[in-house]
């Protein structure tokens, strides 16, 4: 794999609420560390295995050869940009069953809670580190 392509972050492209979060990471960091891919993309059927591809209701994070999932895959994130420490923290200290209940209960409504937002749009810079 490409030095580049280190840090992945896989999304589900139809949500809003998604992208705006991969709006708010590429702010955060600094460095662009991340890369983004889409569930539906042809890198992520490269890259991580089916099951991860089925489940649009949560975000994988593919760093090297581990792959981090829900609450520990927005930790792993917030660790590699340096994210707000305060959220690292709270989810680094939070029992990892109730923190994965908490991320399930907006994954699961995020449809419905960004449905009066409207879609984004990346910028070059981001784009460029859209992967297909």
């Amino acid at each position: 794999m490409q030095q580049t392509q280190q840090h992945i972050v896989f999304v589900d492209g139809d949500c809003i609420l998604c992208n705006r979060a991969v709006l708010y990471l590429d702010r955060m960091d600094s460095k662009s560390a991340l890369h983004y891919a889409y569930l539906k993309s042809v890198t992520a059927k490269n890259s991580i295995d089916t099951h991860y591809i089925k489940e649009k209701h949560t975000i994988v994070y593919k760093t090297g050869n581990r792959i981090y999932i829900k609450s520990e895959a927005v930790l792993k994130i917030l660790e590699t940009i340096n994210g707000p420490r305060l959220f690292q923290m709270i989810i680094r200290y939070t029992p990892k069953k109730f923190a994965n209940l908490i991320y399930d209960l907006i994954a699961n409504r995020r449809l419905s809670i960004s449905s009066n937002m409207k879609m984004c749009n990346f910028d070059e810079n981001l784009n460029s580190r859209l992967l297909k």
